[in-house]
């Protein structure tokens, strides 16, 4: 009946008669969070309140020229997504592809069976004899990607030496939790500042021993 709700966490805008709610929707999108709009926000969470937008400045043509603009996103911003969805649609089929590669290559290897414990260390515990004004390698969730890339950021030791999960160079991680682990996020710690580093507690790490490579290690874990 042309009424809803949303929750609390929306602010409602209803537009005056010489503007375009088209044309407003997309203002909105063109704007940058930390250039235009951040330092209206308060508060420890960042709210934009209504009353902060009041003084938010948007340009403002004539009501049929902003029908115009309106009408030209909407046909460019169109065909955009579909090309997005095309290339979406191929990454994934690569995705699924590299998974099957994986996953066929490793379990046609010949060799003996064996139980991971006795290949490798499950969440060791020895940690290497640091200073606490060091800097270190430091992989939040986020900084492993599912193809086994990571992203390291820098921190101090004693900021990280408390509550998170300890790895050295050349230990595979493994996210133990959904759906991080359904997608495969797993990876060989490598290239860690003085060989040692930090991460979240939802990794489960894998030291291999001399038995086995951690790079077959992590495809394994993968596949």
């Amino acid at each position: 009946n042309e009424q809803g709700m949303v929750t609390g966490a929306y602010t409602i805008l209803k537009p005056t008669p010489n503007v375009d709610i088209k044309f407003l929707y997309y203002f909105f999108l063109s704007l940058d969070f930390k250039k235009d709009l951040l330092y209206l926000c308060t508060g420890l969470r960042n709210t934009l309140s209504d009353k902060s937008l009041f003084g938010l400045e948007i340009p403002l043509p004539s009501k049929d020229h902003q029908k115009k603009i309106a009408r030209f996103l909407d046909h460019k911003v169109a065909s955009i997504e579909q090309a997005i969805f095309k290339k979406k649609k191929l990454i994934n089929l690569l995705e699924e592809k590299r998974t099957g590669v994986i996953n066929d290559t490793i379990q046609d290897t010949n060799g003996k069976k064996t139980m991971i414990k006795h290949v490798a260390i499950v969440n060791p515990v020895t940690k290497s004899k640091f200073k606490f004004s060091e800097s270190v390698s430091f992989i939040p969730m986020e900084g492993v990607s599912e193809q086994g890339k990571i992203t390291p950021q820098e921190r101090k030791i004693n900021e990280v030496i408390s509550g998170y999960t300890y790895f050295e160079e050349n230990d595979v991680v493994i996210a133990k939790i959904t759906p991080c682990f359904e997608n495969g996020k797993a990876a060989v710690m490598c290239e860690l500042q003085n060989g040692f580093g930090f991460g979240t507690t939802e990794f489960i790490v894998l030291r291999a021993c001399d038995k086995i490579l951690p790079q077959y290690l992590y495809y394994l874990i993968f596949s």
